[in-house]
């Protein structure tokens, strides 16, 4: 009962628009902080939901599961740059990426 809970969830949040940016009251990490003041990273955070989006609509329900738990082990990973922009760029390329393939 509770993994299924969690998947719903997990679902629910991948249905968030492209377009969602960070609010400064939304910001819960260095990474975040960072991204929220570089327009490039920003601009990389808005094509990486687009892509992230497309990928999630083209697949199956069981394919759209393993996606998400993808999506928020790559987020752990991204956090780990902190305030690194150069640790966030290549992340974020290698990223979009491996959705757009």
């Amino acid at each position: 009962m509770k993994a299924r809970l969690v998947i719903a969830s997990l679902l629910m949040l991948a249905a968030i628009p492209a377009e969602a940016q960070f609010a400064p009251r939304d910001i819960r990490g260095a990474d975040e902080a960072t991204i929220y003041r570089s327009p490039e990273l920003r601009r990389l955070d808005v094509q990486l939901n687009r892509a992230y989006q497309r990928a999630l609509r083209d697949l199956r329900p069981g394919e759209r599961r393993r996606l998400v738990a993808e999506q928020y082990r790559w987020l752990a990973r991204r956090a780990s740059c902190g305030i690194s922009k150069g640790c966030l760029v290549s992340m974020y390329e290698r990223r979009i990426g491996q959705l757009q393939d």
